[in-house]
């Protein structure tokens, strides 16, 4: 299956910016801000998912999308797992080390956040990047190298601190079954998530009640996550790939 390694991949990246770029010129004139950005990338992400099945069909190679069984109680997991990362963990890492962000959120960005990126970048970063790795690499390597390459195509440093971890996590979850749907809904969660540690960032800034906050919402999540984890841990054991 094409790509078979990261160079193949960058190719593609390479060629899907190529043939999107004139529409660069258009959107300048019809559109603007964050809706231009939203625009664009559907258009590339589109493009690329189009070249990639092209190539494979010329090559006779087959193609695939698993999205289905989910098992709920993996997802359930996950999920909060999801919010122990992006909420618990790197929200005070964000509030203590970072400017905190205060442009009000619109329809654009929302969009982006919550459908496209978590369709497009799944698709590309797990369903073609991670799957491909895996035929020529180890299991580690591959979930290593689609992380940090997923990591980097966020633009601020706080985002690819996120996206690392959240690449590494999602990369062991999909390598176990190949299910592209549970990495898209764990995906919208995190934007979800990133939102909703946005309001609350700007709504309790310099509060002596955040920390609380931090200290109580650490405790529940560890909480729940251990008790949780007896009933799913025996899925993340089995159906392991290559090591």
């Amino acid at each position: 299956m094409f790509p078979k390694n990261i160079f193949h991949f960058i190719f593609l990246v390479l060629l899907a910016i190529l043939i999107s770029s004139p529409f660069i010129y258009i959107l300048d004139k019809y559109s603007k801000g964050n809706q231009k950005v939203l625009i664009f990338s559907i258009i590339f992400y589109t493009l690329f998912i189009a070249i990639y099945h092209i190539i494979n069909r010329i090559k006779k190679n087959k193609t695939s999308y698993k999205f289905y069984p989910i098992d709920y109680k993996k997802l359930l997991f996950s999920v909060i797992m999801v919010w122990l990362l992006s909420v618990v963990i790197l929200l005070p890492i964000r509030f203590y080390f970072f400017p905190i962000e205060t442009s009000k959120l619109n329809i654009s960005s929302i969009l982006a956040g919550l459908l496209i990126a978590p369709i497009f970048e799944e698709i590309l970063f797990r369903n073609i990047l991670l799957k491909s790795l895996l035929q020529t690499y180890s299991s580690k390597k591959s979930i290593i190298i689609s992380a940090f390459i997923f990591a980097l195509i966020h633009v601020n440093l706080q985002q690819i601190i996120l996206g690392l971890f959240i690449g590494l996590y999602f990369g062991f979850i999909f390598s176990k079954d190949f299910n592209i749907a549970v990495t898209i809904i764990l995906h919208f969660f995190v934007n979800l998530f990133g939102f909703i540690g946005r309001l609350i960032l700007i709504e309790f800034n310099n509060s002596m009640y955040l920390g609380l906050f931090f200290i109580i919402n650490l405790i529940v999540t560890l909480t729940i996550l251990f008790f949780l984890y007896s009933k799913v841990k025996h899925i993340f054991i089995s159906n392991t790939t290559r090591k």
